[in-house]
């Protein structure tokens, strides 16, 4: 690999010294981000699917139903997304406008299922409550670990040490 050798070469200045780190962090953001695309996915359809069936009365007369929609219209990008890029060999070069698309897709889906979580809340009895409010949380931290290469959501992350 190229970049390593001007790594240790002393007339590279630190200048491209740190321009060659920032693109392959970017590019190992992305591969990671990638390989973790079809559990959040699976994850996002399979949780949506167990409240609409389990709590179809609060789901649907508290309006939470409408908080599904942008989540499946994004777990649907990230999910062609993947299909297009599977087999693709690694990247040589990620772009920040790539990355900053990851975050701020993750942070909508978030975003939507705290909606979900309070519209629901609203509507249900303590029971069903509790059971949103325990699910979508559960399911937060569980894509917040995967998605913990974005130094944005790595802060919310639990510490590993």
């Amino acid at each position: 690999m190229q970049d390593a050798n001007l790594l240790t070469d002393n007339a590279v200045s630190d200048q491209t010294r740190a321009q060659i780190i920032t693109r392959e962090i970017r590019i190992q953001q992305s591969v990671e981000i990638q390989s973790t695309v079809p559990s959040q996915v699976t994850g996002n359809w399979v949780t949506a699917a167990v409240f609409v069936f389990f709590f179809p009365a609060i789901t649907v007369s508290s309006g939470a139903i409408f908080a599904l929609v942008p989540i499946f219209l994004l777990s649907s990008l990230a999910a062609r997304s993947y299909i297009s890029l599977r087999n693709r060999p690694r990247p040589q070069k990620v772009s920040r406008r790539r990355i900053r698309f990851i975050g701020i897709n993750s942070f909508m889906i978030g975003l939507s299922w705290a909606a979900f979580s309070f519209l629901a809340v609203r509507h249900g009895d303590a029971t069903a409550s509790f059971l949103v409010v325990m699910g979508t949380t559960a399911f937060a931290f569980s894509c917040l670990v995967s998605v913990s290469s974005l130094p944005k959501a790595s802060l919310l992350a639990p510490s590993r040490s």
